[in-house]
């Protein structure tokens, strides 16, 4: 005997109307209304519906695109297909385009004798997944609506107790929050078949920033939401943490350093008072770029502090320790910044769509910003105009939307972060808000992003990462400093 199954209808044309299933018999249906608070198409650009039957089987699957906001909320029909009492668990998945794995589970969707199973799924990381329970009645119609709250997001499901055939007294789901599942009961239905009002999408949203002006140093970045990593990024030869699995974060209002610290920036910390032994490390008292008796590496040369001024007080410092750098931003009342700080404002502040770079996503050239100026790998320069860092005011494209300068180019930045997969126990363990890898277990292996004048092109992509642990190539380490409170 056939198996019954519910019918989904899920052509969603009824998301700005009444049920387009009014002509239908009078069978057991429910209109299934999701909408969301993330904000669209930014992180909800695509709704994936599964449907289970109450003996495990999976037996439908569609994959839908909302390209724009006003595409939410959006609906569609399950329905009975007699006049027969059925239940059907329908899974739910909201998440932003091409966010995707290949196919990982152990179910399989078969369709009239053939295996048609979706070959990926969205990436768990970077998704709002929910579970509904429906309870179709003969002759009974009605709505449910559900909002997938960003606050789930990264949060899956459970299906069962055990493996992934669906139990449904079993399965278990979020709801609106993080990292919390609870049991799935059935879903009453509103006998209103009209789809509500939308959303707002206010999640990831924090207090707004006032106007920075032009002299400010420390920029104010107003918080939201953004995918962390980027599989784009991925698989880069030399780099040594993988910028993938992405993962949905939320960012909480803070000041970022207009540029990064500069010789003059530490000289002035000493005068007010700042102490870090003796000397500030990596001293170069020659010539910027020529060989000097103080240097311990080849490219000491570039270390740009000196005892006495020589006429490098606006360039980047460089040749600094991870451990004098947090030092010094937390004189100045701050903190280094995060990779999540560091990667948000470089690729999604002020801006509707993430980018791979500050100014959006047109490759790198010398124009735009100073990097490769003095190579390792051979002897062709890809900016031979420059000789090492260039002054952090120097007028380049390497700039954001909120006016931050030079997070592509000129030196790498040194960030609060221990190096650490995205895979690894320190970032499954972070939260969703404001998350940081900083364990203090790998001393001297800290993240480093961004591009610089020792380095090429690719790794000026924002997402890109990279470490800190070569201490032959310290010249071209530089920094900034983050505040959770706008700096006197």
């Amino acid at each position: 005997m056939r198996a019954r199954h519910a019918v989904v209808a899920l052509g969603l044309a009824c998301a700005a109307g009444p049920s387009c299933s009014s002509e239908r018999p009078p069978l057991g249906e429910a209109l299934v209304v999701v909408d969301t608070d993330m904000p669209a198409p930014k992180l909800a650009s695509r709704l994936r519906v599964d449907l289970y039957a109450e003996d495990g089987t999976w037996y439908a699957s569609r994959d839908i695109g909302r390209p724009a906001d006003v595409d939410w909320p959006a609906s569609f029909s399950v329905f009975a297909p007699d006049d027969r009492a059925l239940r059907v668990l329908v899974r739910l998945r909201v998440y932003p385009e091409a966010v995707v794995r290949d196919y990982r589970g152990e179910l399989w969707l078969v369709a009239n004798g053939l295996d048609v199973t979706p070959p990926s799924e969205p990436k768990p990381t970077a998704t709002v997944d929910r579970l509904l329970l429906l309870g179709l009645e003969p002759g009974k119609r009605g709505r449910v609506s559900v909002v997938m709250r960003g606050a789930c997001a990264g949060t899956s499901p459970l299906l069962a107790a055990e493996g992934e055939t669906p139990v449904f007294g079993e399965a278990q789901t979020c709801t609106d929050t993080e990292g919390v599942v609870e049991p799935v009961f059935p879903s009453a239905l509103v006998p209103d078949m009209a789809v509500p009002p939308p959303t707002a999408r206010d999640f990831g949203t924090s207090e707004p920033c006032e106007e920075t002006t032009a002299s400010s140093r420390a920029i104010c970045v107003p918080g939201g939401a953004f995918v962390l990593g980027s599989r784009a990024a991925a698989g880069a030869t030399g780099v040594v943490a993988q910028p993938v699995p992405e993962r949905v974060v939320v960012m909480s209002r803070f000041w970022l350093d207009r540029h990064e610290v500069t010789v003059g920036d530490v000289r002035k910390a000493y005068g007010a008072g700042f102490a870090h032994g003796d000397a500030p490390p990596g001293k170069h008292e020659g010539t910027l770029g020529q060989p000097s008796p103080g240097d311990v590496y080849p490219f000491d040369r570039y270390c740009t502090f000196s005892t006495a001024e020589r006429g490098r007080e606006d360039l980047p410092f460089t040749c600094g320790s991870w451990a004098f750098a947090r030092r010094l931003c937390a004189f100045r009342g701050g903190d280094l910044p995060s990779e999540a700080q560091y990667e948000y404002v470089s690729s999604s502040a002020g801006k509707p769509f993430k980018t791979d770079y500050p100014w959006g996503n047109e490759p790198p050239t010398c124009d735009r910003l100073a990097y490769g100026s003095v190579s390792y790998l051979d002897n062709n320069p890809y900016c031979p105009q420059f000789d090492g860092p260039v002054p952090v005011t120097t007028p380049f494209g390497d700039v954001t939307p909120l006016g931050v300068l030079g997070l592509a180019g000129n030196v790498a930045e040194i960030l609060k972060d221990e190096l650490a997969e995205y895979t690894d126990a320190c970032w499954r363990a972070a939260p969703l808000v404001d998350p940081v890898c900083a364990r203090g277990t790998m001393k001297g292996w800290h993240v480093l992003r961004g591009s610089g004048f020792l380095f090429g092109a690719f790794t000026a992509h924002s997402s890109l990462r990279n470490d800190d642990g070569s201490k032959a190539f310290r010249s071209a380490f530089g920094f900034r400093c983050a505040f959770t409170e706008q700096p006197k």
